[in-house]
């Protein structure tokens, strides 16, 4: 073996890094067996070229430490301590830390991710959309309103860069147009939602959330909520007048107030220490069109 055939501290280096390859060492003592008449067992063999190369390894620490010309019994002095000790120290360290450090801090979950701009709609039984807008989110929350999140104890001291407040336009931005057999069929829908518990009414309230980071660029969610007799009786009245004029329906607890947004992947958790309500609105206009 031209790795042993010396005891200087080359060899010795060259024979440890040679162990330390993964199945370097097995592979190549297999083949020394195949190719070698022996009456050995190969586990035989394998233990025996583990004896010798541990010899090797103690009579290249033996031959070194006769060079440093040291004497027996004598202990190992703090220059080597140091020299050795810190080294390795520093190198288990470099091996252990640092992949997680890099793994950590270069994952998109640990960036701050915030929304940009924010879609959102209502909808009745997927009767089309009578409320559509958008909003684009400037920055994050400032140190007063965090303080007011932390006293609520769901959300944690770092999360500041990534906590926003969100506000939507009190009108849409998109005229709800339904044309009459489509208004008369959503009159008879409410109207037997009234009469059976089997066929509820829901009222959906969407948001689509749209972020630059480099995953969940959009991360929709929906909140339905059923709605009562009673309001569906103030939803029928007010789809059904005619005249002109602004009708009015308030429905509470539609959507939760607080969101948590998911980072790297999951869906929007909701916190329920307080629901906003809504009120309905629907302004009604009749438009007369002339030729001329």
């Amino acid at each position: 073996n031209t790795l042993m055939d010396s005891y200087d501290d080359v060899k010795n280096l060259m024979f440890t890094v040679y162990r330390a390859i993964p199945f370097l060492y097995e592979v190549s003592t297999l083949l020394e067996w195949i190719a070698t008449d022996t009456t050995l067992l190969f586990y035989d063999w394998l233990k025996c070229e583990d004896i010798y190369g541990e010899l090797y390894q103690v009579k290249c620490r033996n031959v070194w430490i006769q060079n440093q010309k040291r004497h027996k019994g004598q202990k190992q002095p703090k220059k080597e301590k140091c020299k050795t000790g810190v080294a390795l120290v520093i190198i288990l360290l470099v091996v252990i830390w640092f992949p997680l450090i890099i793994l950590s801090t270069g994952l998109p979950g640990t960036q701050a991710n915030t929304v940009q701009l924010v879609d959102a709609s209502v909808s009745l039984n997927g009767w089309g959309d009578f409320y559509s807008a958008s909003t684009t989110v400037d920055g994050t929350i400032n140190a007063t309103n965090f303080g007011y999140l932390r006293a609520l104890n769901f959300i944690n001291a770092d999360d500041q860069k990534n906590t926003q407040i969100i506000s939507l336009p009190v009108a849409s931005e998109s005229v709800w147009s339904i044309t009459p057999p489509s208004k008369q069929g959503l009159i008879a829908s409410l109207q037997k939602s009234l009469n059976s518990s089997s066929s509820p009414t829901l009222l959906t309230f969407s948001f689509s959330f749209s972020r630059f980071g480099a995953i969940n660029q959009i991360v929709p969610t929906h909140q339905p909520v059923q709605l009562n007799s009673e309001q569906i009786t103030e939803f029928i009245a007010a789809v059904s007048n005619n005249s002109v004029g602004i009708n009015s329906i308030t429905i509470p607890n539609v959507f939760p107030r607080y969101m948590r947004l998911p980072g790297v992947s999951g869906s929007v958790v909701t916190y329920d220490q307080e629901n906003v309500g809504i009120i309905l609105s629907l302004r009604t206009e009749i438009y007369n069109y002339s030729e001329g």
